[in-house]
């Protein structure tokens, strides 16, 4: 045990070996390779004086991120819209249409399929992987142009899976065979 004056307080100091005995979590050793005291931890030997200026850097750190206004990401869903609305914000989330704005979406949404003249449905999305087949649903009008305005169109989920990727003369040739087995 030793007795130090530091900055007019009397600290006591304990060796490693006291330290133990007495329970502490602070013992005096050499100083660190910075210089600052000999004030060391039990259970890891780090210097005192270094872990708090480190803590105090990452506090200032994390303080000054959460100070910086970020602007909202456009997947942000504004409060108090329709069920229309938030379906665009909902839509423009999936990756291959990061390009997409819901703004841009709010012109094409309908109240009827324009394939099938079903009501179609906007609500909130169900946790299940089962959709109502009237749910709205964003289609490329050609596959190959990718999503881009003037290339979308909102139609039934339904509508969307029997578009899926075919091209017209495909889409003939299906309504041709389907209605001679039919009839």
């Amino acid at each position: 045990m030793e007795l130090k004056i530091n900055n007019n307080i009397y600290e006591i100091h304990y060796s490693y070996d006291e330290a133990i005995k007495l329970g502490h979590k602070q013992y005096s050793g050499r100083p660190c390779r910075h210089g600052h005291g000999t004030m060391r931890f039990m259970a890891n030997k780090d210097c005192v004086e270094c872990r708090r200026i480190i803590k105090n850097k990452l506090r200032a750190k994390y303080a000054e991120k959460r100070t910086i206004n970020k602007p909202k990401p456009k997947s942000y869903t504004p409060p108090n819209i329709n069920n229309k609305e938030a379906w665009a914000y909902r839509a423009v989330r999936i990756s291959g249409r990061k390009l997409l704005h819901a703004k841009d979406l709010f012109s094409l949404l309908v109240d009827k399929c324009p394939i099938l003249e079903i009501q179609l449905d906007y609500g909130p999305a169900l946790n299940g992987p089962k959709l109502p087949e009237n749910y709205a649903s964003l289609d490329k009008i050609d596959p190959s142009k990718g999503y881009v305005i003037g290339n979308l169109q909102v139609i039934s989920k339904k509508a969307n899976a029997m578009k899926s990727n075919a091209t017209i003369e495909e889409l003939k040739l299906f309504v041709k065979n389907i209605t001679a087995r039919m009839f």
